[in-house]
């Protein structure tokens, strides 16, 4: 089930990207790059033509926002998004369904995007470090698999990614959010977060920043 785990992290790796053999991070130090022997960050316009022809106007600015009264008036003015078939504006299981469980102490449910990346590339680290069995499953939120019982049972946000540790202290534990089940994992196993204070504060400090990134 390991190998689920790497596949999740391919998901967001576009194709062209592993093609080339390049890192995901240093395709992007390239492509803002192109066009100067310097390799400096001053050509963002070049790059956008490379990628959109010399024709294509960047997009128009956004008109301001303005909060809706209530939810679901939110939820109104959102259909016809990516997510609008499976959004709504309450909470709770639509589907009576148990999730896979494997044998492995640790059951990882999650998907290759950007948050469920960092949790699976945290796994593998401990995989080498300390030996961890980890079973990976797959959870597709375009078809709505985070809405089924056995998911909300453990994330009850309906959001990827989600643990559970069945071997947690006093039971299983259900965890939830990819800076919450980063620290759980660093602190269970004592890897990857100092135990001085003042150091552990600068490295949650990064951590917490990170966790706001959207990177794609």
């Amino acid at each position: 089930m390991r190998r689920a785990s790497l596949l999740l992290l391919q998901q967001a790796c576009p194709r062209s990207i592993r093609a080339s053999g390049r890192a995901p991070l240093q395709h992007v130090v390239d492509t803002v790059n192109t066009g100067t022997s310097q390799g400096t960050w001053s050509s963002l316009s070049t790059s956008w033509v490379r990628f959109f022809g010399k024709d294509a106007q960047p997009p128009p600015a956004a008109a301001p926002f303005v909060p809706p009264r209530r939810i679901e008036d939110l939820y109104e003015q959102a259909a016809g998004g990516i997510f609008s078939s499976i959004n709504r504006p309450t909470a709770g299981a639509r589907i009576q369904q148990e999730l896979p469980e494997g044998k492995a102490p640790l059951q990882l449910y999650s998907l290759g995007t950007p948050n469920g990346q960092k949790v699976s590339i945290l796994l593998e680290e401990l995989v080498d470090a300390v030996g961890l069995e980890y079973d990976a499953h797959n959870i597709s939120i375009g078809s709505g698999d985070q809405f089924t019982s056995g998911f909300v049972r453990v994330n009850p946000n309906s959001k990827i990614p989600a643990l559970v540790d069945k071997q947690g202290q006093g039971g299983p534990m259900n965890v939830f959010e990819s800076g919450s089940i980063n620290l759980y994992l660093c602190e269970k196993y004592k890897k990857f977060i100092p135990s001085d204070i003042r150091l552990k504060t600068e490295v949650m400090s990064w951590s917490f920043w990170q966790d706001g990134m959207k990177v794609k």
